[in-house]
């Protein structure tokens, strides 16, 4: 096992800085126009590029992680997280970038789609490894699936009570991913919440895919941090009693899960709609806080429930 994860470690670390250097030494194509990748990432007309650079920082720490797990085995799964991290960002930077100069859709030359592909190849190796002993087998798909779409209808129009004109309304749409985060852990709740759930809502809101890395990835994937109190919240050899201190605990994550999505949706104003700081922080206000409210009220009435499933039918966790 171990020759088995050197291998895939050292394959994975080859093919992502390959596929790094092909993809920064790529242009993007705006009309008859040229941008060099590496500067899309950097700076745009002299403005820093925040997006480019939090991509580039996060490549840095997952290459870094990747080389130490060799050593400290503990660091891979985190490492793996940054990479898809990474590489979602730098689906939505050029989105990101087209959309300041108004045009739709940036075209990529050979050196960038090439990139592209070893960089995905790298994910492609690591992802085995990662769920060798806690794979997605059938039964997690469907339950996965059944909660991403419980999400789904609980967020239609018909089913929430819409605050701003521009998006942001009161919903019940997290009660499904706390429960999600709850039986996979951070690891797997994060794939569910965040790139499932983020992607399929950023696809429906219909807004575009530069706003997917903090309204929809990072906001939904904040939601998975709930997994973190798993311990806590459904303790080993738990009866179906209700139990008070996991309650409490429940509704602690609950509420660190709401403040990061909030933060996110603070930054999202900032960067995408050029929103004062304050501005911003008040226009999240007007939906978060009441929405993370009712999610808690109605995560303390399914509690019992929740016991109750995990009792019956235990999950093993990647992370937490």
């Amino acid at each position: 096992m171990k020759d088995k994860r050197i291998l895939f470690i050292s394959s994975a670390l080859v093919s992502l800085i390959l596929g790094l250097v092909l993809f920064f030494s790529g242009n993007f194509f705006v009309g008859s126009v040229s941008y060099n990748a590496f500067l899309v990432f950097s700076f745009y007309e002299g403005t820093f590029n925040y997006l480019g650079f939090i991509m580039v920082l996060v490549y840095a720490g997952a290459i870094t992680l990747l080389a130490l797990s060799f050593k400290f085995k503990e660091l891979y799964s985190y490492s793996v997280g940054l990479i898809l991290l990474a590489t979602l960002v730098g689906f939505t930077v050029p989105s990101f970038f087209v959309s300041l100069i108004g045009v739709d859709t940036p075209n990529y030359d050979v050196l960038t789609i090439v990139g592209l592909v070893f960089i995905f190849l790298s994910i492609g190796i690591l992802l085995p490894l990662l769920f060798d002993e806690h794979r997605f087998d059938t039964k997690d798909i469907v339950e996965m699936a059944m909660l991403v779409s419980l999400a789904v209808v609980l967020d239609l129009s018909f089913l929430k009570f819409r605050v701003q004109a521009d998006g942001g309304s009161i919903s019940f749409e997290m009660i499904p991913l706390i429960v999600l985060s709850l039986r996979f852990g951070v690891y797997k709740g994060f794939i569910g919440c965040g790139v499932v759930y983020g992607l399929v809502s950023c696809l429906i809101g219909g807004y575009g895919l530069q706003y997917y890395i903090f309204d929809y990835l990072l906001a939904f994937g904040s939601l998975s941090i709930v997994g973190f109190f798993r311990p806590l919240i459904l303790k080993k050899n738990h009866g179906t009693k209700f139990d008070v201190m996991g309650a409490i605990f429940l509704s602690l994550s609950i509420l660190a899960a709401c403040t990061l999505k909030y933060l996110c949706h603070v930054i999202a104003g900032v960067l995408y709609w050029e929103t004062p700081w304050v501005a911003s922080f008040i226009y999240s206000a007007t939906y978060v806080p009441i929405s993370c409210l009712l999610t808690i009220v109605v995560c303390l009435l399914l509690y019992k429930p929740i016991l109750m499933i995990d009792k019956l039918y235990p999950k093993r966790t990647l992370i937490a």
